[in-house]
């Protein structure tokens, strides 16, 4: 049975879910790494110098062209299961509305009132309509402009020009991505595919789009360098030193597999008990 025939399965509600067909193939290397003592690596070292994580204009430099250029995965599927359901990101330079429209496509605009800037979502959760705290201006889930509270006070306005401004959103494989510039200045659809570099086969069939409720995300704030909570997640080398009585009881520490998928990683960390499967036929 060849890697590109592979698959894994798991039983979930009575019904067995498909995994995705690289499952084998990554334990394959895992199981040949624990076995020889090896580890996947780089061609070369890699030195990086402190000012890429210190330099100011950089970091800006960073934060448009990631955050703010390019499509960043906002929520799973399942996190906007019904026409109403939203969620709100925090991007620099950008706060996001993400919204379940009635046809049940998904919108994403910009988080900011049109009279004085405020938010008018916070958190996650479903609503009608969108009203700001600051003055009650009242927005369609659409993002347009439903009602100006007090508006015979403001005399003529074209209420058609002062929507929440859109950015691109796209959905596929259970997964929901956007582009935190408005449409105005950049109308580009996002592909998601092209944006998965090779990873979408992958995600579609672990079966996202079929997940149960509720899922729940939370933010995590922290005051690093975007890169240094990165780095601290993709690397299994710290933990037989600072998680020797938690993740290291169950992975084996400085081992994993690695490909790269365009700008993304795919990293396999190693249970402890993958050397058992030694001599275990893989049907």
């Amino acid at each position: 049975m060849t890697a590109s025939e592979a698959s894994v399965g798991v039983s979930v509600g009575g019904r067995r879910r498909q995994r995705h067909t690289t499952a084998l193939a990554l334990l394959r290397r895992g199981l040949e790494l624990v076995l020889t003592g090896g580890n996947d690596r780089a061609e070369t070292v890699m030195e990086q110098p402190t000012d890429v994580y210190l330099d100011e204009a950089r970091f800006a430099d960073e934060v448009r062209e990631l955050f703010l250029r390019r499509p960043v995965f906002a929520a799973l599927s399942v996190e906007l299961p019904r026409p109403g359901s939203f969620k709100t990101l925090e991007i620099p330079g950008c706060p996001v509305l993400v919204v379940r429209q009635q046809d049940g496509s998904v919108k994403a605009m910009v988080n900011v009132c049109r009279h004085r800037g405020a938010n008018v979502a916070y958190g996650a959760g479903t609503a009608h309509a969108f009203v700001c705290k600051f003055h009650g201006w009242a927005y369609g889930l659409d993002g347009g402009l439903r009602k100006i509270r007090g508006g015979d006070n403001f005399g003529e306005v074209d209420t058609s020009c002062l929507g929440l401004p859109e950015v691109a959103a796209a959905e596929k494989h259970g997964l929901i991505f956007i582009r935190a510039t408005p449409l105005s200045v950049d109308p580009s659809p996002i592909d998601v595919d092209e944006v998965l570099c090779g990873l979408g086969e992958q995600f579609a069939e672990w079966e996202l789009a079929d997940l149960p409720e509720p899922i729940r995300s939370e933010t995590v704030h922290t005051a690093s360098n975007w890169k240094l909570a990165v780095d601290g997640y993709l690397e299994p080398y710290h933990f037989a030193s600072l998680h020797k009585t938690t993740v290291a009881k169950y992975n084996n520490s400085n081992q994993a597999t690695f490909d790269a998928y365009g700008p993304h990683s795919l990293n396999g960390f190693i249970g402890r008990r993958v050397a058992d499967l030694e001599g275990v036929p893989e049907a």
